[in-house]
C-alpha cells in the first residue's frame, strides 16, 4: 500500500558497504574514495551544503600543512582545480555546486544531505546500522552497512560505545611539554566569522549596531587583528570552557552579540579605519574546532608530531604549527593562540583512523585518535581531507579482502599506501610504484629535458629537485616496447602549481579575489601509439584539461606510445611529474 504521509512520516531503508557519517571535506573524501575504489557508499551530511568549516555556512579557509613542498593533492587537489575552472570569481554559491557535484554525480555514490544521525544500533562490538531524520523530506532513514566512517568532527557515533577522549590530557599522561599540568574538559571554541568587503571611502555609512550587540573598547581586545583588511575573524571565539556542542545554541548566540559588538568597534571607529570597508556576511552556524575524540590503536601525541612521525604504516601526514587556542577565546586578554612549532611534514600513522574497541568503525577528521596537543596540528581542513581519502581507500580494501579496519593495517597497508599515491596523494619519504611495462620500457623525449624523470615516482617539486620532465608545446616522450604490448591507460601527473593555495577569500578587496586555472598547466594533448610498421596514429587527444592527475584510458596494442603537448594553459615551458602506461 502507498504510504499515507497524514497517517506517519515514512521510513526508507538502505544498505550499502560503507556509510559516511558527515560531509566536511574529510568526510565528502572519504566517500568519493571509497566509491572510486569500487565501493557501495553512503554519504549522509546534516546540513544542506558540503564542506563543513570550508562551506557557505562558515567559510574558513582550507589550510594545511606549511611549505610549498608539502602541499596536499589527491581529491582535496582536484576539488580545488575543478573550482579554479568553474569558480574563478571565488563565490561561495558556486563553491558549494562544486563541492555537490563531486558527491552527488559519482558513481556508487548515495548523498543524502538535510539528514541528522540520531540512532545507532550496535551487536557486539560492531555498528549494524543507524538512522537519521531527514528535515525536507520529513522522512527517516535506516542505513545498514559493512562499514561506518564517523567523519562529523562531533563524533554522533560516540553513542555505539566507542572509547572516547574530550578536553587536554594532563602533561604526564604522555609527556607532552605543551600540555597543562593538570587534565581538564576545556577545548578550542567555536567561531561565527565575518567577511567584509572594501568599498570607496565616501561611501562609507556607518554601521548601526543591534541593540543586543555587546560593546567594546579596543583595549579589551589585545592581541587581535583589528584592521578590517588583516584576516578572518578566526579569534571570535568562545566555548572553550562550556560543551561546545551541548551549548551550541548559547553560544551561538552569544557570538553574534560579539561578532556585531566587534564590528561596530571597528567600522565606526574615530580614526576612519573601517570607513573603506563594509560588512558583507556573518555567519550562523558556529565552526567548530574541538569536542569528542575517538580512541584508536594508537593515540597521537604531541611527541610523535616534533618527531615527524615516521610511521610504517602512514597513509597521510600533516604540517600545520600546534596552533592551541585558548579555552577562552576573546574573553581571554593574552594572545588567543599560540602556535607550537611542528615539523612539516610529519606523518599520520593509519592506526589513529579506526577505532580500538569498535570493530567496524573508522573516523577521519579532527575527531581521529590523538591528543589535544596533535590535535592542535591535525585538524586543519588539508590535513582532515587527505586523511579522509585515506579512510576511504582504506575501506574499500576492507571491503575487497573481506577484512576489518584493523586488519587492513596488518595485512594490506603496503597496498594502501601504493594506492593512494597512485591516486596523487603524496606521502612523504615514500615513491610510488611504476607499472612495470614502462618500468621496462626505453624512455625517450624529443628534447633534452631529463625524461626519466616520468618514472621516478615522486609527483612533486621537493628542494631543488624538480622531479619533472620540462617540456614546451609540441615536445614529446615516448615509451618504446619488444613488439606490440596491450596498453589500457596512461597516468598522467601536471603541474598545478602548489605555490598557489587556491583558497575561497576570507574578504573582498575591491579589486577582486580571481583565481583562474594555474598557467602552469597542460591544457591540450594527445596521446599517440605505433603500430608494428612505424606508423603513428592518435589513440586518444585531450582537449581543455585543468587537473593535474589525468588518467586517460587506451585500449591498443602498441610497439609504441607517446604524450605530445599540444597547448598550456599560460607558460611556455611547463613541468610534467609523472607519465606512464599501463
Amino acid at each position: 500500500m502507498k504510504h499515507d504521509p497524514t497517517l506517519s512520516f515514512e521510513t526508507k531503508t538502505h544498505e550499502a558497504d560503507l556509510c559516511v557519517v558527515g560531509g566536511g571535506l574529510s568526510g565528502l573524501c572519504t566517500a568519493i574514495a571509497a566509491a572510486r575504489n569500487g565501493t557501495q557508499t553512503i554519504l549522509v551530511q546534516d546540513r544542506p551544503v558540503l564542506g563543513g568549516n570550508a562551506s557557505s555556512e562558515v567559510r574558513m579557509w582550507i589550510c594545511g600543512a606549511h611549505g610549498r613542498d608539502n602541499v596536499e593533492t589527491g581529491l582535496i587537489e582536484e576539488i580545488k582545480l575543478e573550482n579554479c575552472h568553474r569558480n574563478p570569481q571565488l563565490k561561495y554559491t558556486i563553491w558549494d555546486t562544486v563541492l555537490y557535484e563531486k558527491a552527488h554525480f559519482q558513481p556508487n555514490l548515495k548523498l543524502m544531505l538535510n539528514c541528522s544521525i540520531n540512532e545507532v544500533k550496535t551487536s557486539g562490538n560492531k555498528i549494524t546500522e543507524v538512522a537519521g531524520w531527514q528535515l525536507t523530506t520529513q522522512t527517516r532513514h535506516e542505513i545498514k552497512a559493512k562499514f561506518f566512517a564517523d567523519c562529523s568532527g562531533d563524533s554522533v557515533l560516540r553513542v555505539s560505545g566507542a572509547e572516547l577522549r574530550r578536553g587536554r590530557e594532563a602533561r604526564d599522561e604522555f609527556d607532552e611539554a605543551h600540555a597543562p599540568e593538570v587534565p581538564d574538559r576545556k577545548t578550542m571554541g567555536n567561531t561565527l566569522l565575518l567577511q567584509v568587503r572594501e568599498i570607496d571611502p565616501q561611501d562609507h555609512v556607518p554601521f548601526v549596531k543591534p541593540k543586543w550587540a555587546n560593546t567594546y573598547e579596543e583595549e579589551q581586545l589585545p592581541h587581535r587583528g583589528l584592521t578590517p583588511g588583516s584576516g578572518n575573524w578566526w579569534w571570535l571565539e568562545i566555548g572553550g570552557e562550556d560543551d561546545t556542542i551541548g551549548d551550541g545554541e548559547e553560544l551561538r548566540d552569544e557570538l553574534y552579540k560579539i561578532g556585531f559588538g566587534v564590528w561596530d568597534m571597528i567600522k565606526n571607529h574615530p580614526d576612519g579605519r573601517g570607513h573603506k570597508w563594509e560588512l558583507e556576511w556573518i555567519g550562523s552556524l558556529p565552526g567548530k574546532r574541538e569536542n569528542f575524540r575517538y580512541v584508536g590503536d594508537h593515540i597521537m601525541t604531541q611527541n610523535d608530531v616534533e618527531a615527524e612521525g615516521k610511521f610504517e604504516d602512514m597513509v597521510a601526514y600533516g604540517g600545520w604549527s600546534m596552533d592551541d587556542h585558548h579555552p577562552g577565546g576573546i574573553t581571554y586578554p593574552g594572545k588567543p593562540t599560540i602556535f607550537h612549532p611542528a615539523p612539516s611534514p610529519y606523518g599520520i600513522t593509519y592506526r589513529s583512523m579506526y577505532s580500538v574497541n569498535i570493530d567496524n568503525l573508522f573516523m577521519a577528521g579532527r575527531n581521529i585518535s590523538v591528543t589535544h596537543m596533535a590535535l592542535s596540528s591535525t585538524r586543519v581542513m588539508a590535513t582532515c581531507a587527505i586523511i579522509g581519502q585515506a579512510v576511504g581507500t582504506a575501506a574499500a580494501l576492507a571491503v575487497k579482502h573481506n577484512t576489518t579496519p584493523r586488519g587492513v593495517g596488518q595485512n594490506h597497508i603496503a597496498q594502501l599506501q601504493q594506492t593512494l599515491m597512485d591516486q596523487d596523494c603524496y606521502l612523504p619519504w615514500h615513491r610510488r610504484e611504476i607499472a612495470a611495462i614502462s618500468k621496462a620500457a626505453k624512455l625517450t623525449a624529443s628534447n633534452d629535458s631529463n625524461v626519466e624523470e616520468l618514472r621516478s615516482g615522486v609527483d612533486r617539486t621537493l628542494g631543488k629537485a624538480d622531479n619533472a620532465w620540462l617540456a614546451a608545446v609540441g615536445d614529446s616522450a615516448t615509451y618504446s616496447f619488444d613488439g606490440d604490448t596491450p596498453l589500457t591507460e596512461a597516468r598522467i601527473t601536471f603541474d598545478s602549481d602548489l605555490s598557489r593555495p587556491k583558497k575561497m577569500p576570507a574578504r573582498y578587496p575591491k579589486k577582486g579575489n580571481w583565481d583562474h586555472v594555474p598557467s602552469t598547466m597542460v591544457k591540450d594533448f594527445t596521446i599517440q601509439t605505433q603500430d608494428a610498421s612505424g606508423n603513428w596514429q592518435d589513440a586518444a587527444k585531450v582537449q581543455g584539461n585543468y587537473q593535474r592527475l589525468v588518467r586517460v584510458p587506451l585500449d591498443v596494442k602498441a610497439s609504441a606510445v607517446r604524450l605530445v603537448i599540444d597547448q598550456t594553459w599560460g607558460d611556455e615551458q611547463v613541468k610534467v611529474f609523472g607519465f606512464e602506461v599501463k
